[in-house]
């Protein structure tokens, strides 16, 4: 017969040991609550306001954008105090004002909101009534009054920034020759018409517009030197080349005579010569 084999039982504590061994977690998390409701009081009655917001200083270079008027729509924010202040309200706030870029809020110990704000640049007018910013984002102030020396871009809502990258290509182009866009226009049919600060009218069409500006360029310069004559406008509409408006300079007014002995060379010019010679050439590629 096999040996009988021992069993060891475990032994169930006292039911008095049970409920200590509970009561001790329970009394911890009471203890810990009532340290915590005590010092949230204490915060929300003595710290909480105890520090107010009383300067808000406003950082950045600021040409256009009104400094006061902008105080101002942040102050009614700032009254909620150094450690309730929101600053993403503030942001939006200030983010309503036409001139305001980019934004950044911060607070400084221990009275001080710090506005750090970077105005938009205009770069071109769009449109008659609204800006173009460096970053070709368009915005409408109240008034455009001062910038009619941008460039003057106009299109179809929503192609501002193509507008802008193409009049951008175009100026890299003729930046050797001191020539830049003063005015791209790009119609709803995505026909494209350039005119330069020479005074110069492309009219290029539905192609692409950067490629096609360069390669006329390329052209234009021996094709005054041959003619003697300045080109007025190019229309690149054509399959195969392009055609050209030439004109000449304007002779000057003679210098009117002074005691009756006139004072230059000539004493009349012929009226003809006064206006434009034009007329239109095609040229192949």
């Amino acid at each position: 017969m096999r040996p009988k084999t021992a069993v060891a039982r475990r032994r169930t504590p006292p039911r008095a040991t049970r409920r200590v061994q509970w009561l001790v977690p329970a009394l911890g998390v009471v203890l810990l609550a009532g340290i915590g409701g005590a010092l949230w009081t204490y915060w929300n009655d003595s710290l909480r306001y105890a520090y107010p917001i009383r300067y808000v200083r406003i950082e950045g270079k600021i040409v256009q954008l009104d400094e006061d008027e902008l105080s101002g729509a942040i102050a009614p924010w700032a009254q909620a105090g150094f450690f309730d202040v929101d600053l993403a309200a503030i942001e939006a706030v200030a983010r309503s004002f036409t001139w305001v870029g980019d934004i950044r809020v911060v607070r400084q110990w221990p009275d001080t909101l710090i506005v750090n704000v970077s105005e938009r640049r205009p770069a071109a007018r769009w449109n008659r009534q609204s800006l173009l910013s460096d970053r070709g984002e368009r915005f409408t102030p109240p008034s455009t009054d001062g910038f009619d020396a941008l460039p003057a871009l106009a299109g179809p809502d929503g192609q501002e920034r193509e507008l802008f990258q193409v009049m951008q290509k175009l100026d890299a182009a003729m930046r050797t020759e001191g020539i830049r866009v003063a005015t791209l226009f790009l119609t709803a049919r995505q026909s494209w018409t350039a005119t330069l600060s020479d005074g110069k009218e492309i009219v290029v069409g539905r192609q692409e517009p950067v490629a096609s500006v360069e390669r006329v360029l390329r052209w234009l310069p021996g094709l005054q030197r041959r003619r003697g004559a300045l080109v007025r406008k190019v229309d690149l509409r054509y399959r195969n080349g392009f055609a050209v408006v030439w004109g000449r300079e304007i002779e000057p007014e003679p210098v009117p005579p002074v005691d009756g002995k006139a004072t230059g060379a000539g004493t009349s010019i012929d009226p003809v010569a006064k206006r434009p010679n034009t007329h239109l050439a095609a040229v192949q590629w």
